[in-house]
């Protein structure tokens, strides 16, 4: 008797489930906040928009959309807007607008701190690619700009 052929599927599987997920380089969940913002929770779509990608704002922008091409929806008729609902839920909660559409005021990233003379580029945080953004980012975010060995001010250029 021959055996049978057994799949087990694995993480990567269940990931490949959700098509507009698994197509966004950063696996943003776009289908939780679609349904948030079905359901009006705008605040919520915000930080789920924000829970994988700290740059949020910026791609409801620019972002070529892998998703809206990889939207299930797109077979039946159009895809959903995904691009515009994150840009909806980013100029309602984003950093730059808040809902009374008064300019939040930007968290301060300092070019340099104290006199060059005796600037420690030992924490320094030189921002060229995603990760050095994503690092700089959440560190001015939740307060360790400030951390390091001397206690000096971290300086992300």
């Amino acid at each position: 008797m021959a055996p049978y052929r057994i799949f087990l599927p694995d993480l990567d599987f269940y990931q490949q489930t959700i098509s507009c997920q698994f197509a966004c380089p950063v696996r943003t969940d776009g289908r939780a906040y679609v349904n948030a913002i079905a359901r009006g929770d705008y605040e919520r779509a915000y930080l789920i928009a924000r829970e994988t990608n700290p740059f949020a704002s910026t791609c409801g922008w620019v972002c070529g959309a892998p998703c809206e091409a990889a939207c299930r929806r797109g077979k039946i008729d159009a895809p959903i807007a995904i691009r515009a609902l994150k840009r909806f839920v980013n100029d309602r909660y984003g950093v730059y607008l808040g809902e009374t559409g008064m300019a939040r005021q930007a968290p301060a990233w300092p070019a340099y701190v104290g006199p060059t003379n005796t600037f420690d580029l030992g924490n320094t945080i030189f921002p060229t690619s995603r990760s050095g953004l994503i690092t700089a980012r959440r560190r001015t975010e939740n307060g360790t700009a400030n951390a390091g060995k001397t206690g000096k001010r971290v300086a992300i250029i």
